[in-house]
């Protein structure tokens, strides 16, 4: 063994390291979150179903009509995954893990090479100790892939940023967006953004436009098939699947949302059910007892939630934020509460330490990098800002803001060193 680690290069012995932690502490997870019933319910259950529509169905990828509705990237994967002769689930676990310790590596990779690689050890293990990303290891949600997509997205924009004449480089950075986007189209904003800061600065600006239309074009070539697959099953356009169009739909156009889940049948008799809890988005309990099916009650929230006016959503996305909740449940009595959603006591715990400990070093990063001028940082910064737009019109669980929380830690890790260096400038991480 000790032969073995001294061929080991020292130069990738950290990354060995964090990969080999990433794996560890998603593995440890499983005696959280392995239990096979967290499938049983909620989108768990609903990422599976899609999951076993497409190993049921995978001969007919490309016509069958079960497959396409709701499924997005990593579910098309798990259900080639759960083809393999093994136990669905176990499968599907290790995969995930690994795709987790990975994830761990390319954040530590990419924080390394913007800011240095002290700054990124802390970067990569707020990540990986997070027991709220081990979760999504061993639940059918993206998050995890999510994730997976968006650190390899900063990963390959630091190295364009570095060197944008790099066409290797670009087209690269164009199909990991292309694969992020399949997985969640949400991202599509915060990517733009970071997208625009990174190419700004090359002059003359129609070099940077040129640039710019590059990775458009290349991005639209890499979801432009399945797009082309789904209006050829559907005979309609389907923007990557109907769970991917009805994030906006459910806000600016609750009709529309119906019309994309007609295929369910009977959501056209609920117009005359109103919700007593308005953005109550964990109807649990109903689902369970078969009063309202998952589909139904989406439809219902969004033609609440069209009601809003904009101080209710500027409120209502100010609440994914916050660094604690006071509120752990819904009372039957009380439950209309527009703003605040329900959190658990260990959702809590989370929140506050993976980002009520952050806040205090974060708001003097964002200072640091107002002050350096620094493109990319501001980049990052928009890809928060729009993150914060795009959770006033969808949800504000807990687990939304988990994708770009490593983005909050890092800009913490700038601010942390402001302090330190101000302290002793030898104690400075970068």
């Amino acid at each position: 063994m000790k032969s073995y680690f001294s061929r080991i290069d020292k130069k990738q012995l950290p990354y060995l390291l964090v990969l080999l932690f990433g794996i560890i502490t998603g593995s440890i997870g499983y005696f959280l979150y392995g239990n096979i019933k967290l499938v049983s319910y909620g989108d768990s259950s609903y990422y599976f179903q899609t999951a076993e529509l497409i190993k049921a169905n995978l001969n007919n990828l490309f016509t069958s009509q079960e497959i396409g509705i709701g499924e997005s990237l990593n579910a098309i994967i798990i259900g080639i995954l759960i083809k393999l002769p093994f136990n669905d689930f176990y499968e599907i676990f290790f995969f995930q893990i690994l795709i987790y310790g990975f994830t761990g590596l390319f954040l530590f990779k990419f924080t390394e090479e913007y800011i240095g690689q002290k700054s990124a050890w802390i970067v990569a293990f707020f990540y990986l100790v997070n027991n709220k990303h081990w979760q999504h290891i061993y639940i059918m949600k993206p998050g995890v892939w999510v994730v997976f997509w968006i650190s390899l997205v900063l990963l390959y924009a630091i190295r364009l940023f570095k060197d944008p004449g790099n066409r290797k480089l670009l087209i690269i950075y164009s199909l990991l967006i292309g694969a992020l986007i399949l997985t969640d189209m949400r991202y599509i904003p915060h990517i733009a953004a970071l997208s625009f800061m990174i190419l700004l600065p090359l002059k003359p600006f129609g070099l940077a436009f040129k640039k710019m239309l590059a990775i458009a074009g290349l991005v639209l070539l890499t979801i432009t098939p399945w797009i082309v697959r789904e209006y050829y099953v559907f005979d309609r356009f389907i923007f990557i699947s109907d769970v991917n169009t009805i994030v906006f739909q459910q806000t600016f156009a609750p009709e529309k949302f119906k019309e994309s889940w007609v295929y369910k049948g009977e959501i056209h008799k609920l117009d005359s059910i109103i919700l007593p809890d308005g953005r109550n988005l964990q109807h649990e309990g109903l689902i369970k007892e078969g009063k309202l099916s998952r589909e139904q009650v989406n439809y219902l929230v969004a033609k609440e939630n069209s009601k809003s006016n904009f101080r209710q959503r500027l409120e209502y996305g100010l609440s994914l934020w916050v660094p604690f909740k006071f509120r752990y449940s819904y009372e039957p009595k009380t439950t209309y509460k527009p703003i605040q959603a329900p959190a658990s006591k260990a959702n809590n715990l989370n929140r506050i330490i993976m980002l009520g400990i952050l806040y205090p070093f974060f708001f003097i990063g964002l200072f640091v990098i107002a002050r350096k001028k620094d493109m990319f940082g501001l980049g990052l910064i928009l890809m928060l800002i729009f993150h914060f737009f795009l959770h006033m019109f969808t949800y504000t669980d807990w687990r939304y803001l988990l994708p770009v929380l490593p983005v909050i830690t890092l800009i913490s890790v700038m601010g942390l060193n402001l302090i330190l260096e101000k302290l002793k400038p030898s104690y400075r991480l970068y």
